[in-house]
């Protein structure tokens, strides 16, 4: 149902973050990913519901730091929905299956914001179980300048002056458009305003427990990143 992950274990700069899922280690020990040698690092780029495998990864990796950015349930439901992702429409329903535990029957007959729903709880649940002394919880509501200099710090990293002026100019930019003429707006508002009832429904029922606590879980780590 996953790709199988192939890995040495004896990786001990790497770093795992999860905006996407994301691995960055030294750049000696990966091939096929982009490399940022000020930092001697690199990413690695997986599949989006690949996070479902992060108890593997860690096994691997047990003493590896990781990050989980993550959001409003009703507001995630109404982005996917907004841009339906391949992920919510793959034919081969086995990989969904196995994240929500729910039968491949039964997630082809199941709505979009349900299925969404059930997967965004899912993996919620999945990051709240992992979280540990090696891990960072992120809301979205959290992003700025400030609180990603200390991600870096986290990620045992120091950015020069110049970097997070760039980090800065780049947070005003909309972070989807590629070309960058577009300004970064705050959307929460209006993605609970586009939200339907079907949608907050499906929030209530599959997602909104394991947001909240994975929420109780990042205030508790609060005081341990100083933020």
């Amino acid at each position: 149902m996953f790709p199988p992950i192939r890995a040495k274990a004896n990786h001990s700069n790497l770093h795992i973050y999860f905006v996407k899922v994301v691995l960055i280690e030294e750049p000696k020990n990966c091939e096929g990913a982009v490399r940022y040698p000020q930092w001697n690092m690199q990413r690695l780029l997986f599949a989006w519901c690949s996070f479902a495998q992060m108890g593997q990864i860690k096994r691997i990796w047990p003493n590896v730091p990781w990050l989980f950015l993550y959001r409003d349930p009703v507001e995630t439901i109404v982005s996917n929905l907004k841009d339906v992702p391949p992920w919510l429409l793959d034919n081969d329903r086995r990989v969904l299956a196995s994240i929500t535990g729910q039968s491949p029957d039964e997630v082809a007959e199941m709505p979009l914001e349900e299925l969404c729903a059930r997967t965004i709880g899912s993996l919620f649940s999945t990051a709240h179980r992992l979280a540990n002394d090696n891990s960072m919880l992120l809301n979205y509501t959290q992003l700025s300048v400030p609180v990603i200099s200390s991600v870096l710090r986290f990620f045992k990293v120091s950015p020069s002056a110049q970097e997070l002026e760039k980090i800065e100019h780049g947070s005003r930019m909309y972070s989807k458009e590629a070309s960058g003429s577009r300004s970064f707006v705050v959307d929460a508002d209006a993605k609970q305003q586009l939200a339907s009832d079907a949608v907050r429904e499906a929030a209530v029922k599959w997602a909104s427990e394991p947001y909240q606590l994975l929420e109780q879980k990042r205030l508790d780590q609060t005081n341990r990143f100083g933020e």
